[in-house]
């Protein structure tokens, strides 16, 4: 490997699948901080706060949170939360509320901030950190320590999945624990969890066949923009910043119908779609629908979903993936994933360094330990 290879992201990609194994095996012991937090409180709003990556997998934890527990939640950036926002205490008592903190290294100023408030005025907090015993995770009653280590490439990828399963295992856990759902409900989620590992690894070898056969349309756009529905709106998030911050071009995303209000109108045929069509329904089959009028002005539209669903087109981008709710984000987050890494790569850019690092410094944006 030649000094400063955007491989190492790669490389990030492909520890996923085996970071997953190891922490599903481990579950119980995993969420049973969680669980018992839970089972403590009588928790009736969940409050989860995050920039970047961290906002776009507390987009997914949110809605997952809403379904699995039937209580309110809530997501923001730490600065439109800590600044304009804050806790209800005027309709719920402290020990009715739940701040998540879904963090990467467990610096930054706003959840830490937002994890400081919260214990002033008593409301229990939970992180996910790779460090677990920094400044975030002392705020913290529930720590969720992340494995795998600091990522060499500025564009996180194993670091937002492990974030994203290590949540939804507590809120799967503690779901059946409330009698929020039913044991068959449970096996169905588990054996979602159990499949992850191995889609993952499947699916990184599709999206590296789909990029091999449909390289020259890749690269030659001008604007990438991904549509999703549902919880799946956090990952279209996820998807259009990866491809932003390692291509460096335009991306957008959107949810399924608010690409009807506005953003249709900037579209051209120059443009590269995404369209994730995920869980089964109405969304799935309006997701189709669109598929066919945008593809009446561009021939660049990839619809993203399973293999064992009927294909649109030949620019069909396949995964494994069982379609289950809340753990398919984390399958369908892979493919831009890989195409990120793949254009990237072909551009000669070095997702080693950020070239914006300074920003962080000059604007403070972190505590340090």
């Amino acid at each position: 490997m030649k000094p400063n290879d955007p491989r190492p992201m790669f490389e990030e990609i492909c520890q996923q699948a085996e970071i997953i194994r190891e922490l599903i095996s481990n579950r119980k012991a995993i969420t049973q901080d969680f669980v018992s937090l839970m089972k403590q409180k009588d928790i009736r709003k969940i409050y989860l706060t995050g920039a970047g990556s961290p906002l776009y997998a507390a987009e997914v934890m949110r809605i997952a949170a809403i379904k699995l527990l039937n209580i309110d939640a809530t997501a923001y950036p730490p600065s439109l939360f800590n600044s304009h926002i804050g806790f209800d205490t005027r309709h719920l008592s402290p020990d009715q509320m739940l701040l998540i903190c879904p963090a990467e290294s467990g610096h930054s100023k706003g959840q830490v901030d937002a994890a400081r408030a919260a214990h002033q005025l008593n409301i229990p907090v939970v992180c996910t950190t790779l460090n677990p015993t920094g400044v975030l995770a002392r705020e913290c009653d529930v720590v969720l320590a992340k494995p795998g280590g600091h990522e060499k490439a500025y564009v996180t990828t194993k670091g937002q999945t492990i974030a994203l399963l290590l949540v939804l295992m507590c809120l799967i856990d503690a779901a059946l624990a409330l009698n929020q759902i039913t044991e068959k409900e449970y096996s169905k989620y588990l054996s979602a969890l159990n499949a992850l590992p191995d889609n993952i690894e499947q699916t990184i070898n599709n999206a590296l066949s789909w990029f091999y056969q449909h390289e020259e349309m890749v690269m030659s756009a001008d604007t990438y923009r991904f549509i999703g529905y549902g919880a799946n709106f956090g990952t279209v998030n996820e998807c259009a910043l990866k491809i932003a911050e390692s291509v460096r071009k335009p991306s957008f995303c959107y949810e399924l119908e608010e690409t009807l209000h506005g953003p249709m109108i900037s579209m051209s045929e120059k443009d590269l779609l995404f369209l994730l069509a995920t869980e089964p329904g109405y969304e799935r089959d309006r997701t189709i629908k669109l598929a066919q009028i945008l593809s009446k002005i561009t021939s660049n539209v990839v619809v993203i979903q399973s293999s064992n669903k009927k294909t649109f087109n030949n620019n069909d981008l396949l995964i494994q993936t069982g379609d289950i709710e809340f753990i398919d984000a984390i399958e369908y987050m892979i493919p831009a994933q890989v195409i990120a890494f793949k254009v990237s790569d072909n551009l000669g850019i070095d997702t080693t360094i950020d070239p914006y690092d300074d920003l962080h410094k000059a604007m403070e944006t972190k505590y340090s330990d």
